[in-house]
């Protein structure tokens, strides 16, 4: 199914800030595409950190513009959303602009690594998923960081569990595919569950 096909395996960004559980689970799986057929590539990423920055001016500025009429009753606003708001009514027409500038030549960096790979696995999120009942999540840990830059360029991405850790919460494996590409990542998704049991086991504590 999966024969023949280039999977990249990013060298930077995306195994900096991850737990060592999630980054072996993840290795693994590529190793595991590797025995059906794939060809592990190692390759460098466009600068990640600089979409996320890109992606956060657009969301802010976007959200800022969308709920200003319902600014006029902050009371019905949480105080993180509204911080979030009101960052973006600070910003000006210019740095949306130039974001979108800068988004397009993102998307053109991406595109010149296409030429060499059909898709890229890396982490989901940086640790492990989050017991049932957990009410906060440590934003510092970076999970946004690692899923925000794929939305920014509009490419398809597939989330499937590639293991657990030692309490027995699951960890997940993103595939990315270029824009209009989701075939072939259903079809690497697929071949790896089918090779895997990390679908089908539930997390020990449930």
């Amino acid at each position: 199914m999966i024969r023949g096909l280039r999977i990249g395996v990013p060298e930077n960004f995306y195994f900096h800030r991850v737990d060592p559980a999630t980054a072996q689970a993840v290795r693994q799986t590529a190793q595991t595409a590797e025995a059906l057929g794939g060809h592990i590539i190692p390759v460098r990423v466009p600068d990640i950190p600089a979409i996320n920055t890109i992606g956060r001016i657009i969301l802010l500025s976007e959200a800022s513009a969308l709920m200003e009429r319902h600014l006029a009753h902050r009371e019905n606003f949480g105080a993180d959303v509204l911080a979030l708001l009101d960052q973006g009514r600070l910003l000006s027409a210019t740095d949306y602009v130039n974001a979108q500038r800068l988004r397009r030549l993102a998307q053109q960096e991406f595109q010149a690594l296409w030429r060499h790979v059909d898709c890229l696995l890396t982490p989901t999120t940086p640790t492990a998923a989050p017991k049932i009942g957990q009410t906060t999540v440590d934003t510092g840990e970076g999970a946004e960081d690692v899923l925000r830059a794929i939305n920014v360029l509009g490419l398809p991405a597939l989330s499937i569990p590639c293991g657990f850790n030692e309490g027995g919460l699951p960890l997940g494996l993103q595939i990315i595919g270029p824009a209009f590409q989701e075939t072939v990542i259903l079809r690497v998704g697929a071949a790896i569950e089918d090779a895997t049991d990390s679908g089908r086991r539930r997390p020990g504590n449930l």
